[in-house]
């Protein structure tokens, strides 16, 4: 005790030295403190500048490219016209974007002798009542020939602005030059006077040399484009509210600083203002053009330093003050810290045997618990402990585990995802990760859970994670996933389906009145070759239209295929040799001669082969061969492809392009699934829908750059008739009554004029209610029609079965033939069930509904060769 008291009363002076060199370091620390914080000061002061002058010229270099994009618009049409110009001044929303734009000119340059031309020329361009305003004659003018906005400007338009010595300088300057030049410092009333700049830019003709020399630019010049801004709008714009609080800034015309030469001010300027802590003066040439940019700080940003200099000094004290309070505490409480020691040494003693125990029940919890328990080093993620159910659990031992880290037991491409989980577990920010892959030491992977809690052990900081196998539960979440992801897609396909469908309907019954009237009218122009000519082009375009109807039909829930006897060689040349037309990629065939027929429909199995010739091609970006060949097969029963035993007909298409990954081979028959960047997804998936409902296969064979083989069944049909007149043109003449129902007026017009040239009389209908009430009349007053055409889909009232099955009721003997744009009906490829006589799908020519009649009333036909 007496020992502990006489070591106090020496060291009573060593809080107070502590406390007098603590605040010399504070004084000396301080000042040293201030000096960085000037030089950050004026460091931050120099940046702010440099952002002003670069901001400035940023915006004056958009002015430049602005006013060279207009005299490009004026040089590429030498005779423009003011609504252009206009045009070209609203498609840069500058009264909205850029509102210190003040305007934006055209000033032509006219000789003395062309100054009536001049004016007639203008007045044609879009100004009816352009007017020349000289203030004396000259042998030249530089006239502002168009300015937009008109209305802010129009005083302006006619005005010769070579009339004014400076401002004629600058634009023989900007000519000879061949570049863009400033005009001298202007004043604009925009509601009060306000300082502004003009940018003139000359405008050449097309043809001219304008390299060569001075006498060529003069002889080649038209006039100029002129860009005038508002210095001050433009200013406020473009500086920022940082800059604005922190700095004054000045911009003056020229290299003086001066009342007169000031452009912008960001405060009012008064005599006796107080001086700035940092100025600078720069200067700085914009297409010959000299600007002075002046700054200084003001008082919110000199304080903004003082105080932190300050608020260190006070800091500084206040640490020394608190660090002498420690230390005098200290010495004063020597003597009670080692008796606490002494007693704390006593109950180490005793809690040391408590941690014997603790650890005895901790090791046969940790070995003993089903759960597997990892302990991993945060800092390295090497594994310290493992419990043998994770060994049990994943395949290795203890000591082969505690060679390993966390990135040696899970699947690579997942690891990015386990440490970021592990980091974050570390941190504390999260408790639980689920669904985390294990690789076992068979290379096969469990997924488990992940519940941690850290903790200090042999002095290092860890890990601690109990693991659950959840392997069954996640792949049960997988599938209810995947079942959830395809009922999602099948209600989107639906929906889509629905849409593409009526969009092909409205569109084949818009081409149905074009083709339709087409066919008729080059049927009545026979003599007059070259109009013949033209409407059979046009005629030819229309149809090749309807591939696009065909393949939206096709996507959707229906495109049943209305099929007919046909060859496959002549179908196949035809489309690959249209889809090819214009690439780098030529066709090679390898078709049989003798190839057996089929029965098809002709548009569908067309698209098809676009659609993978079209796939190669899109393969093949620098070109190459698409090899195409056809065969007679005939397939046993239980074959490979899932086929009817019978026999087929084989094509194959076969590229050289960059082939098909694994990992996307079996999707690409999948609507909407495309790897190239301008694909829609819906070319395969049609494709295989085509084929499908053709009773047929298409599987596709594809390794990575050595090319691509789609292989197609489809069923033959080696007794089927051709029609060999069908490369002919059938008329069809007849008499006698035809009733025609269709929802679209064009339509019954159309079908009316062609059954008149044929030798019938017509009556319409807009829908089935009107049709049954038409049909009634005629039958009861014995003058029955001899033919129905009936539209299958009339929208918001009764459609072409409904109808027919009503007058089959009234006359069992009656004659239909049913019609639409729509051929996902079943009606439409089945009709002769439903009681239908006939099927004409829209659109179609005069000649297709000749074959129709021929073969549904029996006249005499007529064929004329093509």
């Amino acid at each position: 005790m007496k020992k502990e008291e006489i070591t106090k009363n020496k060291l009573w002076w060593l809080s107070w030295v502590v406390l007098i060199v603590c605040l010399g370091v504070t004084f000396f620390g301080a000042y040293a403190f201030k000096q960085r914080i000037k030089k950050d000061a004026e460091q931050a002061f120099n940046q702010l500048v440099d952002e002003i002058q670069q901001t400035i010229k940023s915006r004056m270099f958009f002015y430049e490219n602005t006013l060279t994009a207009l005299k490009a618009l004026v040089e590429a049409s030498e005779n423009i016209h003011y609504g252009s110009f206009k045009h070209f001044y609203n498609t840069l929303y500058a009264s909205k974007n850029h509102p210190e734009i003040f305007a934006m000119g055209f000033i032509e340059y006219v000789p003395h002798d062309s100054l009536s031309e001049f004016i007639s020329t203008t007045r044609q361009q879009g100004l009816p009542e352009f007017k020349v305003r000289l203030k004396q004659k000259a042998s030249d003018y530089m006239i502002l020939k168009f300015s937009a906005p008109f209305r802010q400007n129009h005083q302006g338009i006619g005005v010769d602005l070579g009339a004014n010595l400076e401002r004629r300088q600058v634009l023989e300057h900007a000519r000879d030059e061949a570049n863009i030049y400033f005009s001298p410092k202007i004043r604009l009333v925009v509601g009060k006077m306000k300082p502004a700049l003009v940018l003139y830019a000359p405008v050449y003709k097309k043809s001219a040399n304008i390299t060569s020399s001075v006498i060529e630019r003069r002889k080649a010049l038209i006039g100029w484009v002129s860009l005038p801004f508002l210095i001050q709008d433009l200013m406020q714009k473009i500086f920022s509210d940082r800059q604005l609080k922190f700095l004054k800034i000045r911009l003056y015309d020229g290299e003086k600083i001066s009342d007169k030469a000031l452009f912008y001010s960001s405060q009012d300027i008064v005599k006796n203002e107080e001086k700035s802590s940092y100025m600078k003066s720069t200067t700085f040439n914009i297409n010959n053009h000299i600007l002075t940019l002046y700054c200084g700080t003001r008082p919110e940003f000199e304080s903004l330093y003082h105080i932190k200099s300050n608020l260190f000094l006070l800091i500084s004290l206040l640490g020394s003050g608190f660090l002498w309070l420690i230390i005098h505490l200290l010495v004063n409480t020597r003597y009670q810290a080692l008796k606490q020691a002494q007693q704390m040494m006593m109950e180490l003693k005793i809690n040391n045997d408590f941690i014997k125990e603790s650890e005895a029940k901790y090791r046969a919890f940790f070995e003993g618990t089903a759960e597997g328990i990892l302990v991993a080093d945060i800092e390295t993620k090497k594994f310290k402990y493992a419990n043998p159910a994770i060994c049990r659990l994943i395949g290795y031992s203890e000591d082969e585990l505690k060679k390993m880290s966390v990135i040696d037991i899970h699947p690579e491409n997942d690891l990015d995802f386990v440490i970021s989980e592990f980091e974050a577990q570390a941190r504390g920010e999260k408790i639980l990760a689920s669904n985390i892959p294990i690789l076992r030491k068979d290379k096969s992977v469990v997924y488990t859970d992940f519940c941690t809690a850290k903790a200090i052990i042999d002095g290092i900081e860890c890990n601690v994670g109990f693991i659950t196998d959840v392997t069954e539960r996640k792949q049960s979440e997988e599938m209810q996933k995947k079942l959830e992801d395809q009922l999602q897609q099948s209600q989107k396909m639906d929906a889509i389906s629905t849409l593409a469908g009526g969009i092909a309907h409205d569109f084949n019954n818009m081409l149905g009145v074009i083709i339709g009237n087409l066919s008729f009218a080059r049927s009545i122009v026979k003599d007059d070759r070259e109009l013949s000519e033209i409407l059979e082009e046009t005629l030819v375009g229309a149809k090749n239209s309807q591939s696009l109807t065909r393949q939206l039909l096709t996507f959707s829930k229906g495109g049943e295929p209305i099929k007919k006897n046909a060859y496959l060689n002549p179908i196949l040349k035809e489309s690959a040799t249209f889809a090819t037309r214009g690439s780098k990629v030529r066709c090679e065939f390898h078709l049989k001669k003798d190839l057996w027929s089929l029965k098809i429909d002709e548009g569908q199995i067309y698209q098809v082969i676009s659609n993978l010739v079209i796939n190669s091609i899109q393969a093949m970006p620098e070109g190459g061969m698409i090899q195409i060949y056809s065969s007679n097969v005939t397939l046993k029963s239980n074959n490979s492809l899932s086929l009817v035993a019978g026999d087929y007909i084989n094509v194959k298409i076969k590229d050289q392009g960059i082939g098909i990954s694994d990992k996307y081979i079996s999707k690409i028959f999948d609507p909407f699934f495309t790897t190239k960047k301008q694909g829609n997804g819906i070319g395969l998936s049609t494709a295989y829908s085509i084929i499908k409902k053709h009773g047929g296969h298409i599987s596709v064979n594809s390794k990575r750059d050595l090319g691509t083989t789609f292989t197609i069944y489809l069923p033959a049909n080696k007794k089927c008739a051709i029609n060999t007149n069908d490369n002919k043109k059938s008329i069809h003449n007849g008499q006698g009554k035809i009733l025609i129902m269709d929802d679209q007026e064009p339509i019954l017009k159309m079908v009316g004029r062609m059954l008149k040239s044929m030798g019938y009389e017509s009556s319409f209908a807009t829908d089935g209610v009107q049709a049954i009430e038409i049909y009634q009349d005629s039958f009861q007053s014995q003058k029955p029609f001899d033919l129905i055409i009936l539209d299958l889909t009339v929208p918001g009232g009764m459609g072409g079965a409904e109808a027919f099955a009503e007058l089959l009721k009234i006359d069992p003997r009656a004659k239909a033939i049913v019609s639409s744009g729509y051929s996902h009906d079943p009606i439409m490829a089945n009709y002769k069930d439903y009681g239908f006589c006939g099927v004409i799908p829209k659109p179609y020519t005069k000649r297709q509904l000749a074959n129709v009649l021929n073969k549904i009333l029996g006249e005499k036909k007529f064929y004329i060769d093509n």
